[in-house]
């Protein structure tokens, strides 16, 4: 399914541009906007409704990209400042009872409950904690402390301020998104010219949900345990609640709503999650990870979408005859999305068959540099063995690779419009390294011909 990049382009070039998809024998396409000019505005959906009928006139439905860059659901910056991620706060007081315990701030927009808990040898006791609701009266907090120490925690939430994303773990947000991002397509392009939406590793920095308190019966364990360390195994069971809390509901509030506002029209929600290893390892805020002692189970969120996918982005190599150490978590992911499928009953996934748990690779890298902007696609015609390399970064890439191919490699460069005969080195009948350098921004398809025409 080939991407339809648009830059602002007259309509006979759209038209063009779709019937040379068809003519490539495929039977969908994607809308990107990376390079629009005017991503959500007068000329975007101008455009997208040109697409959108004249693709229905031949029988092939598009794919909507839902960002104006990366990752999804920032809305190119639009997302109001009261609809962005937001972080669970706590504020708290230690009281030794029998007295009496009065506080204020106990109520407000942002405000979500207090609690109490017994502190026994410097730990809180999870079967005394207490849900003061019932003692506050208009934010006021006036409670009879039992005998013993006491720590009584007010909970609110506050916006986490280092990203412009969506909130998809609050309601309120994930409808914005919908009517402002989604709904305009429908309206400027009909229902029966969508085939669905794509969206793109999207990230999550915030540990917090508006109403996430009522999502399991234990939250009152699962907030304490975010700032103070419970009794016992109280601790890791609430820890654990809360991170899989949170990551249900992000599924729930956030994809939920929007595959099935998608559904609805008839269409199809798909797109991919990340998973780096160097990224998850060094505990960035990428990728669904939150860097305080939680990792969100990105696997919660794949019933949530209509085909389930990842983007695997992590360490590649195979185990081979030079001794390179294979990376489990990378082999295990395919089996594991296409379990999930299958157990939320998703028609529409790919079952991935892994011979002796390993993935066998057509393309890698054995020397030089490569890069997380470097992109491939191998395609087979007329059997003939076609590969895309793309650099996608700012800066020329200079490298060896090794391709799973038969047939003399030539390098044809759509810009040059020339055919070349590359430098390589065959290693087996199945087996050959190529010698690439690329320059910022370019693509070439390396071509296996049986017989060589290049210069």
């Amino acid at each position: 399914m080939p991407l339809l990049w648009l830059h602002g382009e007259s309509d006979s070039t759209l038209k063009d541009q779709i019937d040379k998809i068809i003519a490539g024998g495929n039977g969908s396409f994607v809308i990107e906007s990376r390079l629009h000019p005017d991503w959500l505005g007068e000329k975007w959906f101008a455009d997208c409704k040109v697409i959108g009928d004249y693709a229905h006139s031949k029988g092939i439905k598009s794919w909507i990209f839902d960002e104006k860059w990366w990752p999804s659901f920032v809305a190119n910056g639009r997302v109001p400042e009261d609809l962005r991620p937001k972080k669970l706060h706590c504020s708290a007081v230690d009281q030794t009872g029998p007295a009496e315990c009065i506080t204020s701030g106990n109520s407000g927009y942002n405000y979500i409950r207090t609690i109490a808990g017994k502190i026994i040898d410097g730990e809180i006791d999870a079967t005394s904690l207490t849900d003061l609701a019932s003692f506050i009266s208009q934010g006021k907090l006036v409670w009879k402390v039992p005998e013993g120490s006491w720590k009584i925690m007010t909970f609110s939430w506050e916006f986490e301020g280092s990203t412009k994303q969506v909130d998809l773990a609050s309601q309120e947000s994930a409808n914005w998104f919908i009517n402002n991002v989604v709904k305009p397509h429908y309206d400027a392009m009909g229902e029966e010219n969508i085939n669905g939406f794509f969206f793109d590793e999207p990230q999550w920095m915030g540990d917090w949900g508006i109403g996430m308190e009522n999502d399991t019966p234990r939250w009152k364990e699962m907030m304490v345990s975010q700032f103070f360390r419970l009794n016992g195994e109280s601790q890791a069971k609430a820890v654990y609640t809360f991170w899989e809390t949170l990551i249900e509901r992000i599924g729930r509030v956030g994809f939920g709503t929007y595959r099935d506002y998608v559904n609805s029209g008839g269409g199809k929600l798909t797109g991919h999650f990340i998973e780096e290893d160097a990224w998850h390892n060094n505990g960035a805020g990428h990728t669904l990870r939150y860097g305080n002692g939680g990792v969100l189970n990105l696997m919660e969120l794949e019933k949530y979408t209509n085909m389930p996918a990842m983007d695997l982005i992590g360490m590649y190599e195979r185990m081979d005859d030079r001794g390179v150490k294979k990376n489990w978590s990378t082999y295990q992911l395919p089996k594991l999305i296409s379990s999930v499928a299958i157990t939320n009953n998703v028609p529409d996934h790919l079952a991935v068959i892994l011979r002796n748990s390993m993935i066998t690779s057509d393309f890698e890298v054995t020397s030089g540099e490569f890069g997380n902007w470097t992109h491939y696609n191998h395609r087979v015609r007329m059997g003939i063995d076609v590969f895309m390399i793309w650099n996608g970064s700012f800066e020329a890439k200079e490298f060896t690779a090794r391709f799973t191919a038969k047939g003399i490699p030539e390098i044809w460069n759509p810009t040059t419009k020339t055919i070349s005969l590359a430098t390589f080195t065959r290693i087996s009948d199945n087996l050959v390294d190529v010698n690439m350098n690329l320059s910022r921004e370019e693509s070439v398809l390396v071509v296996f011909n049986p017989n060589s025409r290049g210069n």
